[in-house]
């Protein structure tokens, strides 16, 4: 008994690990822009851009670990349950409630709220202390809070689409990142909410 909970003990480990290596991937195209004005505020002030933009960066993925222990943990009870398939997919009705349920979140003034503050890191950085490690950490733990907020749904879609199933994972990564970067991101983040609910009502 001892072992066999030893044994779900490193397997989750062991995922949150996977979750937070896939998460941090995924959300670094997006962020780069933040990366870069901290960096270049940092230079100006007459600091080290490295250790101030590692710290920023460090405060950032702590927001994404966090959700990564929960992203691992409903991994490994969906799997205790035999609820995915071999690609780590949820199938038919879960499948179909969980694109449903992220696309109507694409129009929640919660996702509007948190993306408005990604598509703008300017107006954002210039209102916040940068101040030494800790007001760094604080910023990117921040910038990592809306980022959540912003995006958990689409990185939930990783159990509709298959974990492992690398390219809707770039796919994915590629919608985050126009969301965030593209002119137009807000809206083509609205139709794909509006393609995922349709997608979602023919697997009920």
């Amino acid at each position: 008994m001892e072992q066999l909970s030893t044994l779900h003990s490193s397997t989750y480990v062991f995922t949150v690990i996977a979750w937070t290596f896939m998460m941090s991937a995924m959300m670094l195209p997006g962020y780069l822009p933040w990366v870069r004005i901290h960096a270049e505020i940092a230079r100006r002030e007459g600091k080290n851009p490295v250790a101030s933009t590692a710290i920023l960066m460090g405060g950032y993925l702590t927001a994404w670990i966090a959700y990564s222990t929960v992203a691992a943990g409903a991994q490994v009870a969906l799997g205790q349950h035999a609820l995915l398939n071999a690609n780590l997919q949820l199938t038919g009705l879960a499948a179909g409630s969980l694109l449903i349920a992220a696309g109507i979140f694409q129009f929640a003034p919660l996702k509007s709220a948190c993306l408005s503050k990604c598509r703008n890191p300017m107006s954002f950085m210039l209102t916040q202390s940068h101040d030494g490690q800790i007001n760094s950490y604080k910023l990117g733990l921040k910038q990592g809070i809306f980022c959540v907020g912003c995006c958990w749904g689409l990185m939930a879609l990783g159990f509709a689409v298959g974990v492992l199933n690398v390219w809707a994972m770039v796919g994915l990564t590629v919608l985050v990142t126009i969301e965030k970067l593209a002119p137009s991101g807000k809206k083509i983040g609205r139709a794909a909410g509006v393609g995922f609910v349709v997608w979602g009502l023919l697997l009920l």
